[in-house]
């Protein structure tokens, strides 16, 4: 890396997450004048404990050298500010076409994500199913691995879901599109995420959205402003709102127009907008 940006002669460089993020300073010893980034994509806890638990000395050292944080949440931005005064929130965008609009009135619920069991919440979303709105049903695009595909299969069969859980593999394209606006409802079960853009893509199709807690869904939904937040880890209560939004089309419509004024917020002009100072390397304002 240090041979790379020495010979292209680059004076800023984006370190995202926490493995390349621990690498600044060492850059930053060998290369001085380089500008440097840490761009957190994922929530400060899970990192800290769980995906770089290993290495925490080295990441917190990192986020300590660069020369500016970036962060996707309110509540990471907190978090990170601890080790860096110059930390900032910046939105990923939207960057999906949003070309129609979604059916309010079709009985299916689109659910967009990997089929990782844990981070998604596949579990939780499955079980929560069984209880579901009559005649409802719940579309899933994504792919997993053979392994989360193995105990996803497992789950189906367990609960008996097969009537009511289309698995439609991994989308893109016309075909992601189609699955936005073939639903009436967004759903997300995620135990915990950055800020999950397949939520911003939702909304952009106007999709009213029931999520359970973490701090992502949170940064997007607020205090059930954007839509409708449920209770960490609990399936009962994911399901009670989710039929509650199922049983009234009025409810439905508001957060549609939500989700579209959310949505907003998102728009890739305004992100570069966010971002152009940082790369220009103009100075920060102070937290």
């Amino acid at each position: 890396m240090l041979a790379t940006i020495e010979r292209l002669k680059i004076d800023m460089v984006i370190l995202p997450a926490g493995l390349l993020t621990s690498f600044a300073p060492l850059i930053r010893a060998k290369l001085p004048a380089v500008g440097l980034i840490g761009w957190m994509h994922n929530n400060y806890d899970t990192y800290v404990n769980d995906y770089y638990g290993y290495m925490r000395k080295e990441f917190r050292a990192g986020l300590r050298a660069v020369d500016t944080l970036v962060t996707l949440t309110e509540s990471d931005f907190h978090s990170y500010s601890a080790y860096n005064q110059h930390t900032v929130k910046i939105y990923n965008p939207i960057t999906i076409q949003a070309t129609g609009r979604a059916n309010l009135d079709t009985q299916s619920v689109a659910f967009t994500g990997r089929i990782a069991i844990e981070h998604k919440g596949i579990d939780l979303l499955l079980e929560a199913t069984r209880n579901l709105y009559p005649g409802w049903h719940i579309n899933i695009a994504g792919s997993g691995d053979d392994e989360n595909m193995a105990v996803f299969n497992q789950l189906m069969d367990f609960w008996h879901l097969h009537d009511r859980v289309h698995f439609r593999g991994p989308l893109k394209d016309a075909e992601l599109t189609q699955h936005y606006e073939d639903a009436a409802i967004f759903a997300s079960t995620s135990r915990w995420e950055g800020m999950p853009l397949v939520i911003g893509e939702a909304m952009a199709f106007g999709l009213p959205i029931v999520a359970m807690e973490n701090t992502g869904s949170r940064e997007f939904i607020g205090n059930d402003e954007f839509g409708i937040i449920t209770r960490p880890g609990d399936p009962d209560d994911f399901m009670h709102h989710l039929n509650r939004m199922i049983a009234n089309r009025e409810l439905r419509k508001y957060y549609a127009e939500q989700s579209l004024k959310r949505a907003q917020d998102f728009n890739i002009d305004k992100i570069v907008a966010d971002w152009r100072p940082i790369i220009e390397r103009l100075p920060v304002p102070e937290p």
